[in-house]
């Protein structure tokens, strides 16, 4: 992995391979300058220099909740969803790969990305693998702090397995999943944990660190089948190896 700049943190955790798991607005803040201010069911303005009145307080009011509700019957667009607001996206990178080697991609990936934030409301985006694995979800909505996000990867082929992961994404951050998928014949219920090796490390501008994820069986042996990682933030490059 090659950081992005100084500072960035990130965190990898591992998600798989495992069996499928059965598993308003606030009052809008008062622009910043000199003046006077006036307020209007709990909202400031200031009109810069001169005295404000009662009407252009209003009148500027009454534009913005205008503004409002017209984007708010948009539905359908980028961060909408039945006529709602939800506050807040984060951004899913990811790539598609086979377990037994993680060097070698898996396109035509059918990915599925269900968002449930506080309010109970949720939302369900799609994404198809390229030729090098990759596929990226935008707008994923997260609320105002986070959202638990369900994705179901479905190959175009039957000798490879689907798999199911979830988790939590923050408002504003972006995730990075490494979805490796076993074959066909291989039996997820032999693993039991997952060894990440190191298992921290602090990284500094341009600096690539190696680092191995195995999945072992309840005995510690290592099973041929890598699991699939969730990293979390903007932290750099993975690379195929």
């Amino acid at each position: 992995m090659t950081p992005a700049t100084p500072g960035d943190k990130s965190a990898a955790s591992a998600v798989g391979p495992v069996p499928p798991i059965s598993s308003a607005l606030s009052d809008l803040p008062a622009p910043s300058g000199e003046g006077r201010r006036c307020r209007w069911r709990g909202v400031s303005t200031v009109r810069s220099g001169v005295p404000a009145r009662t009407g252009a307080c209003v009148s500027l009011v009454l534009i913005l909740l205008a503004l409002i509700v017209s984007l708010a019957g948009c539905g359908g667009g980028n961060g909408f969803t039945g006529g709602n607001f939800p506050i807040g996206v984060a951004i899913l990178n990811g790539r598609a790969v086979r377990a037994e080697d993680t060097t070698v991609p898996v396109p035509n990936v059918a990915i599925t990305v269900s968002a449930t934030y506080a309010t109970g409301e949720s939302r369900t985006l799609h994404a198809t693998t390229d030729e090098n694995g990759a596929f990226t979800v935008k707008d994923v909505p997260t609320g105002a702090i986070s959202a638990t996000v369900q994705v179901d990867a479905v190959p175009d082929t039957t000798t490879t397995r689907s798999q199911q992961v979830a988790f939590r994404i923050s408002n504003g951050h972006a995730a990075t999943l490494i979805m490796a998928l076993p074959a066909a014949s291989f039996d997820v219920l032999r693993g039991a944990q997952i060894k990440i090796t190191p298992d921290a490390v602090a990284l500094t501008t341009g600096q690539t660190v190696p680092f191995v994820a195995q999945l072992l069986d309840s005995a510690g042996n290592v099973l041929p089948a890598a699991p699939t990682l969730l990293f979390s933030d903007d932290f750099g490059v993975i690379g195929s190896n």
